[in-house]
């Protein structure tokens, strides 16, 4: 058997008691090993959150809560937990991947914040960076939130409005992420979030948004996605437009809602302002950048969202 190896030791009692089985089961799977390499990686981390719970109940036992399956509409659509969890493993890492080609040094920690965080289904993969740094979640979903403050120990959680501002200071914050915020935003919208993550990032802070680029927009007109705004003849219709602008919005009339505990939830929210927003990378080039500068866009690096990799310039 190999000499011990060690994940880090955090002050989050659920967090470390999964770092500890975690441990264990490391010294009793060498396939595990020989495919992962050290158990501090990134990779055996993922397997640990998802292919490892499955096969080992004290890996199981620790896993932070999946949420109810009213919540995970809420957020990805009916998706099976099982999906719920996959789908975050792999959006974390992207994030991660983002960060990591960035420069952002891990190890170096700070402030982190999830924007538009929902029911944690990134955070309780982006957990495994909680030993450096604090991390901290905003939504507009008090249920959500309501959720996310009960069930995991190693992050805080605030609810937010519809509009800015959060409660946070100025430069409050050294990584900021968004998973398909931005996407549902309409022009002004978008313009006065943007301004307010300017105001709570520190300069030189990483900020790393999803968009729904030119691949969003293909799969909407060959109709494979699951959302019924915008139809593929409305999308078509209007492509000269997005052409030009490079931004295009269209507000949902309706919601369908699978779960009937979430229809009174969307009845209360204006479907004028969230709907389905196509945004191109020559957009934000001319529009989002008087508070950032454009370090990276990954053009639908998991054939669907692109990512934008922003940093906060100097005042």
């Amino acid at each position: 058997m190999s000499s011990p190896a060690r994940l880090p030791h955090v002050a989050y009692p659920r967090l470390e008691a999964l770092f500890r089985a975690g441990e264990e089961v490391w010294q009793r799977r060498p396939d595990v090993r020989e495919a992962h390499g050290s158990v501090e990686s990134w990779g055996y981390w993922c397997w640990m959150m998802f292919s490892g719970a499955v096969e080992h109940a004290e890996l199981q036992s620790n896993l932070y809560p999946v949420p109810d399956s009213f919540l995970i509409e809420r957020v990805v659509g009916s998706l099976t937990r099982e999906q719920f969890v996959n789908s975050g493993v792999i959006d974390a890492t992207r994030f991660r991947d983002c960060l990591v080609e960035a420069g952002v040094d891990l190890e170096a920690g700070g402030r982190m914040l999830d924007f538009g965080c929902g029911c944690g289904r990134l955070l309780r993969i982006l957990a495994r960076l909680a030993h450096r740094f604090e991390l901290h979640g905003v939504d507009v979903d008090a249920d959500a939130i309501a959720f996310s403050r009960e069930s995991f120990d190693f992050a805080s959680f605030e609810r937010i409005g519809t509009s800015p501002p959060t409660g946070f200071g100025d430069d409050s914050f050294d990584v900021i992420y968004a998973y398909s915020v931005f996407t549902h935003l309409t022009e002004p919208g978008s313009r006065a979030w943007l301004d307010e993550l300017a105001r709570i990032a520190k300069p030189g802070a990483t900020v790393v948004l999803t968009t729904g680029g030119r691949r969003l927009v293909e799969h909407f007109l060959e109709g494979v996605t699951h959302d019924p705004i915008p139809s593929a003849a409305a999308l078509k219709a209007r492509l000269p437009e997005l052409e030009e602008r490079g931004f295009l919005f269209f507000p949902y009339e309706k919601l369908e809602c699978p779960d009937p505990r979430n229809v009174e939830f969307f009845e209360a929210w204006d479907l004028e302002a969230y709907g389905m927003t196509f945004v191109l990378e020559s957009y934000v080039r001319e529009h989002w950048l008087e508070h950032f500068e454009l370090v990276a866009h990954r053009a639908a690096p998991d054939d669907w969202q692109d990512y934008m990799v922003l940093r906060r310039r100097e005042r």
